[in-house]
């Protein structure tokens, strides 16, 4: 069960890794609009992820980290995640980084700040 569960994931991350490098979301009307951000005006702390996610497979590190640095800081517990998940592999190091509720506050406060308008911070929106 598992194998099929890791095929089809593999295949899924392939066919949208495919579709966001070749259809840049900042101009395409293939993607959907953020629905918090239509009814409030405000980034969620979502906002952004497709095109971070199309300048990440296009090697644009900076401007993915534009368009959502959250993004690009839980990679690399995702990938612990999933080598975890279909490996078995770095169980302990899975076991460190797994905390939902710290996930949750860190989500939810950059959440938070990315919508104050102050100079600084402004960086933050997913605007560009």
């Amino acid at each position: 069960m598992k194998r099929y569960v890791a095929f089809f994931l593999i295949s899924a991350a392939l066919v949208a890794a495919v579709f966001i490098y070749r259809y840049p979301p900042a101009h395409s009307q293939y993607y959907p609009p953020c629905i918090f951000k239509k009814i409030t005006g405000f980034d969620c702390a979502g906002c952004g992820s497709a095109r971070a996610t199309h300048q990440l497979l296009h090697g644009n590190i900076t401007a993915a980290a534009d368009y959502n640095i959250l993004l690009l800081l839980l990679l690399p517990i995702l990938s612990v995640g999933l080598i975890y998940f279909f490996t078995s592999r770095l169980q302990k190091l899975w076991e460190y980084l797994n905390r939902p509720l710290l996930l949750l506050v860190v989500i939810l406060a950059f959440w938070l700040i990315r919508n104050i308008p102050w100079a600084p911070i402004e960086w933050l929106h997913s605007d560009k």
